[in-house]
């Protein structure tokens, strides 16, 4: 490391990034993220939470900086990121990366289009600073590897500060110095708790925009001189000592930028719920198929969950029958008895109204959860399913990686068909297409404006 600290060692990094410097795989999988990512805000626009958010921002007196996506309004730079976040968020259906766990492209796509736009940044520009971006959350999030969750704090909010500084500092072509000082000023600003699991309020929501609005305040201030400590992440009273109360080896992390892309190591997400859930969906779905069995065959849903899932299979009220559609995303009894019930899991599988079915009730009821510490897989969301029959047959399943993990690679046809499922309602076949085009050929793009236009409904 030279005796760099690690602000120094990520600001090099990041001002020094050229897009030819980027593996071709990697620029490919990050314009994946992208078209996935416009995917989910475009589902979300019609979501309370972003009419409510829409309505505070777009009353404010304020410069017509940046859009709010889906619409021709705009408004503050530092405004228009928590709205756009909010979007790719809101749903709980955007992508993560397991050992950070973190959802990166809610804050990575929101800055680069956000402040690209307002920069007038070319494709190529934008999709560089966004892989810059990736790479240091994800190092961040890796190196704190459950560490944030183990003291109440989520990771997505308490992080992104510092790769959006990153992202906003590289289109704005700021001085190392400026940089720097940034990423030690927000880490004083990098904090999101997790209090919201408990009582399914909205808060979550806006932590991918929080972190953004952040981010530009401190290099803001930075560019006037302001300064922050240098040892913001390894100091004995920095980020990490504080948040998760240890930094050793946290310069290993740091030793391979440009060696290994974290980038790719993100996964989609195929159902609107906790990542932790999705396997568990998975196994069923499978065993159904395999076994010609439905919801009125299944007798008890036995889910085997390792330690790290508790917090969504208690045997709690909120857990039981949740009462909001955030306290259903995070319930493994109401996820997988939704997947058993009607043979799917999508957003309109996420309402409140649906727990006056009684016989979804009747289905949560056969749901039984088992901790078990070895079924722990590092770096990754297991699941391991047993079902017993109400004829007697039983069928065990297991799924020690995600789909989107590296051991278990989604397909590009089905991120697509996720994308499609999420806007063809809303904007039709030729905007939907138009921008699958637009993302994929990103680096001949001179702006993003087409992109933009065509999110409008």
């Amino acid at each position: 490391m030279n005796n760099k600290s690690i602000s120094e060692t990520i600001t090099e990094f990041v001002l020094n990034l050229k897009y030819e410097d980027i593996p071709p795989e990697v620029i490919d999988y990050a314009k994946l993220l992208l078209i996935d990512s416009l995917g989910c805000a475009e589902a979300a626009i019609d979501e309370p939470h972003a009419k409510q958010l829409f309505e505070a921002i777009s009353k404010k007196d304020s410069h017509d900086e940046a859009r709010l996506w889906g619409s021709d309004i705009m408004v503050d730079l530092d405004d228009a990121v928590i709205y756009n976040g909010s979007l790719i968020h809101g749903l709980d259906y955007d992508d993560t990366h397991a050992l950070a766990i973190t959802h990166p492209s809610s804050s990575v796509a929101t800055a680069g289009l956000t402040i690209g736009e307002y920069l007038n940044k070319s494709g190529k520009d934008i999709i560089t600073a966004m892989i810059a971006g990736y790479e240091v959350l994800l190092r961040l999030g890796s190196y704190a590897n459950g560490g944030l969750h183990d003291r109440a704090f989520h990771p997505t909010g308490c992080l992104n500060a510092f790769s959006s500084a990153c992202i906003a500092g590289k289109l704005m072509g700021v001085e190392p110095l400026v940089l720097r000082n940034a990423l030690g000023i927000c880490g004083s600003q990098a904090a999101a708790i997790l209090e919201f699991l408990n009582d399914g309020t909205d808060v979550k929501k806006i932590h991918p925009g929080w972190g953004i609005h952040s981010a530009l305040y401190a290099l803001d201030y930075a560019g006037y001189g302001f300064t922050g400590p240098i040892k913001v992440f390894e100091g004995v009273q920095g980020y990490f000592a504080a948040h998760i109360g240890r930094t050793e080896g946290i310069e290993e992390v740091f030793s391979d930028f440009g060696n290994r892309w974290y980038t790719s190591e993100i996964a989609f997400k195929f159902y609107p719920v906790c990542h932790w859930l999705h396997g568990f969906n998975d196994i069923l779905f499978k065993m159904e198929e395999e076994n010609s069995f439905g919801a009125d065959d299944i007798e008890t849903l036995e889910c085997i969950i390792d330690e790290r899932v508790s917090e969504v299979g208690y045997a709690a009220p909120d857990k039981l029958r949740p009462a909001t559609e955030y306290h259903q995303r995070f319930s493994l009894y109401y996820t997988i008895a939704m997947a058993a019930y009607k043979g799917r899991l999508g957003p309109k599988e996420i309402n409140a109204e649906h727990m006056k079915d009684q016989g979804l009730l009747d289905m949560i009821d056969r749901v039984k959860i088992k901790v078990d510490p070895d079924a722990y897989v590092p770096g990754a969301f297991p699941a391991q399913l047993n079902v017993t029959l109400k004829d007697g047959r039983q069928f065990c399943g297991s799924q020690p990686y995600e789909v989107g993990n590296k051991k278990n690679p989604a397909k590009k046809e089905h991120v697509l068909r996720k994308y499609y499922d999420n806007t063809l309602d809303y904007i039709g076949k030729d905007k939907a297409d138009k921008i699958v085009e637009d993302v994929e050929n990103f680096e001949t793009q001179t702006n993003v404006a087409d992109i933009l236009d065509n999110l409008k409904r």
